[in-house]
């Protein structure tokens, strides 16, 4: 499974990368080996973030872990968004969000879209089926590994 996630997301125009599952099956740890692969083989990224984004949704709170990952600490509340936008606009990077409970809406945050410019790559452990359609993912491959 390792294997076949880490080859999709190298992949050009694949920006935007997740799955959805039971709690319990792996989702989380198969995104702790990836982002592992990424510390070891950066592929030309200039960040790899990881956010545990939580149940209670906190959008501020994304906002810091990101722009503390990056180097832009101490921003006013009032220019996180643009700031991160700005900055990371211009950047290669992978964001991996991990414990996602509802919409998360990453625009407000600050990330810009994946695109074939700024290359970046976005992959979360959960993925809502109601967010396959919103940012038109599509299915790939599946797994039965929660099956015994």
């Amino acid at each position: 499974m390792l294997d076949k996630a880490w080859k999709h997301l190298k992949e050009d125009g694949v920006g935007i990368m997740g799955m959805y599952g039971m709690g319990g099956v792996g989702k989380t740890t198969l995104l702790m080996q990836i982002n592992n692969k990424f510390s070891e083989e950066r592929c030309g990224f200039d960040f790899v973030i990881w956010v545990v984004v939580s149940r209670e949704l906190h959008v501020e709170n994304i906002q810091d872990e990101i722009a503390q990952k990056v180097g832009l600490g101490g921003v006013e509340k009032s220019q996180k968004a643009d700031l991160l936008y700005n900055f990371l606009k211009k950047k290669r990077f992978v964001l991996f969000l991990d414990d996602i409970w509802e919409k998360v809406d990453l625009t407000e945050i600050g990330v810009p879209f994946p695109t074939t410019q700024n290359d970046a790559k976005w992959y979360s452990p959960l993925v809502p089926k109601m967010y396959v359609r919103a940012w038109g993912l599509k299915t790939r491959w599946k797994s039965n590994a929660w099956r015994k």
